[in-house]
């Protein structure tokens, strides 16, 4: 039951309110008072950062291996890259919790910089989000449920279709690319290039869950590439270049 109170207004958000603010305002009575959307997320994740607890509001950070990715060292583009970033954005400081980055994750997304003081920028956006991760799955494998596309990817191979470390670059420390783990993917289905098989030719063993995985990966590398920030030359590089960082929180 609704009950109207006389000059009271409703604040709504989101384009869904926007298009149906007439249908709204019919259906309770009320007057409809819009608010941007961008402005409720830097505000509301400034106040919870604030009175919240890390450990409450941000995933941890992977568990990895750094010792896999020592041969950067030997990249020099990369390390002349880290060392204009840390340049940039400062040490990290102990205990500081702004100003700090928010991606946010719908239909669409994006990544907002929140000050210490409250206010915000949108510092990019993305239109290859949820919606289109699931409707690329639904045109290439047959199922835009979530739960259902995690399944498979966690049963396909990402080498089948994937182009990886080990197929473009020698294994060699003194290369000028630096040494990279062979395993890491590169060019999510650069393989489908090299061959002369079509969809029709293939099994669901051999194309669905594998093309499933490598989906998963490019969604999520997307991401990190455009929110990791630096802490120090070795970690960096490594949470941007891991496999195992994408896990399925990233997607």
């Amino acid at each position: 039951m609704v009950v109207q109170v006389p000059g009271a207004k409703l604040h709504v958000t989101g384009a869904g309110c926007d298009m149906h603010r007439e249908l709204i305002k019919q259906k309770l009575g009320l007057e409809i008072q819009f608010i941007n959307e961008f402005l409720t997320q830097g505000r509301g994740t400034h106040w919870l950062i604030g009175c919240a607890d890390d450990s409450e509001i941000c995933y941890p950070e992977p568990e990895l291996d750094m010792s896999e990715f020592e041969g950067l060292q030997a990249n020099n583009f990369l390390q002349k890259l880290i060392e204009k970033a840390k340049k940039d954005l400062g040490e990290p400081i102990e205990g500081q919790k702004f100003p700090c980055m928010m991606l946010f994750m719908g239909s669409g997304g994006g990544i907002m910089k929140i000050e210490e003081n409250g206010m915000s920028d949108m510092v990019g956006g993305l239109w290859f989000a949820g919606r289109s991760f699931l409707g690329l799955s639904k045109l290439l494998l047959g199922t835009d449920d979530y739960d259902e596309i995690l399944e498979l990817a966690s049963k396909g191979r990402r080498n089948n279709v994937d182009t990886e470390v080990k197929d473009v670059l020698a294994n060699d420390p003194n290369s000028p690319y630096g040494q990279l783990p062979p395993n890491l993917p590169v060019f999510p289905f650069g393989k489908a290039v090299d061959t002369d098989k079509t969809l029709a030719d293939l099994s669901e063993k051999t194309w669905r869950t594998p093309s499933c995985s490598a989906l998963r990966t490019t969604h999520s590398q997307t991401w990190l590439w455009r929110l990791r920030l630096p802490r120090s030359p070795s970690s960096t590089w490594a949470q941007l270049f891991s496999p195992r960082a994408h896990s399925s929180r990233d997607s």
